[in-house]
């Protein structure tokens, strides 16, 4: 006999209705919202999502995390995962700007090395 666990459940609910909001928003206003203007909503958007796991993160709340199931699907990992679709839109969104393509090729690799390079940084800062 197998059984669900809830929480799973609605964690993963929770990721695929949020990223279906992501993306409808993505498409749906671009006569509304500039393209400068979605780059930056989804790069909040990003950003508040990070934020809100890094939060549930430093909280610690043992609650959160179930025994049952799968252990790597908590809600801070759930915020994270929120957080790559919003600035894989929010890179998608800056592609389609209308600056020359050469420009949007350097600055996506500049600051996505930029990133993995800070995040090596905080790391080795934490753990000293």
């Amino acid at each position: 006999m197998s059984h669900v666990n809830l929480r799973n459940v609605l964690v993963l609910l929770g990721i695929v209705l949020t990223t279906a909001g992501i993306i409808y928003f993505a498409t749906e206003f671009f006569d509304v919202i500039s393209d400068w203007g979605r780059v930056l909503d989804l790069a909040l958007f990003a950003i508040l999502f990070v934020s809100l796991g890094v939060h549930f993160d430093q909280m610690g709340d043992d609650a959160l995390v179930g025994e049952r199931g799968w252990r790597w699907l908590r809600v801070t990992n759930a915020l994270y995962i929120l957080g790559a679709f919003a600035t894989l839109g929010a890179v998608i969104a800056f592609f389609a700007t209308d600056i020359d393509r050469i420009w949007k090729v350097l600055v996506t690799i500049l600051v996505g090395l930029g990133l993995i390079l800070g995040a090596a940084r905080f790391v080795r800062t934490r753990s000293a």
